[in-house]
């Protein structure tokens, strides 16, 4: 950030995510550089998904105003434990998926699992080869999910990794 020192360039994030509200945080100057923080009142309004971010310093107003991106990317931002009521479903999409599809396999779906949708047909109406091919899928999701938390942790990612020396 040396090429854009506060407070002559202000720094913010931008952070979207389909069916939200835009959501900026400002950073602010600490001599040169810039310091990031944001208050809970910030934080809080943030819908549990995977966020969209970008990275920009500002310079001037109006007219006059300059822009640069310095750095984008995405955040997951995860269900406010302290909010959950005793109704709240945390699981991801895919662990909802794949507990619905494996509902409807041996027959115990409630009526909200059976009426979800792959593809745009309900789940009530996929045949037993569709089911089996879209619970391979979402185990798979749900895998690639347990595996990303896994080494968020810092344990194993379970994965082998081959090696062969010639």
């Amino acid at each position: 950030m040396s090429d854009y020192p506060a407070p002559t360039y202000t720094l913010k994030f931008s952070f979207w995510l389909y069916g939200q509200a835009v959501k900026t945080i400002t950073a602010t100057a600490s001599g040169s550089d810039h310091d990031i923080a944001a208050a809970v009142s910030v934080t809080t309004p943030f819908a549990a998904g995977e966020w969209q971010w970008t990275a920009y310093v500002e310079k001037g107003a109006d007219a006059t105003l300059e822009r640069y991106t310095v750095e984008s990317g995405t955040v997951t931002i995860k269900p406010r434990l302290a909010a959950a009521g005793s109704t709240s479903d945390l699981r991801s999409h895919a662990q909802k998926m794949l507990d619905a599809i494996e509902a409807a396999m041996f027959g115990r779906a409630t009526h909200a699992e059976l009426s979800l949708t792959i593809n745009g047909k309900a789940i009530q109406y996929l045949k037993p080869n569709e089911l089996r091919e879209e619970r391979a899928y979402f185990r798979n999701e749900v895998a690639e999910e347990k595996r990303k938390e896994d080494i968020a942790q810092g344990k194993s990612s379970s994965r082998r990794i081959v090696t062969e020396f010639r």
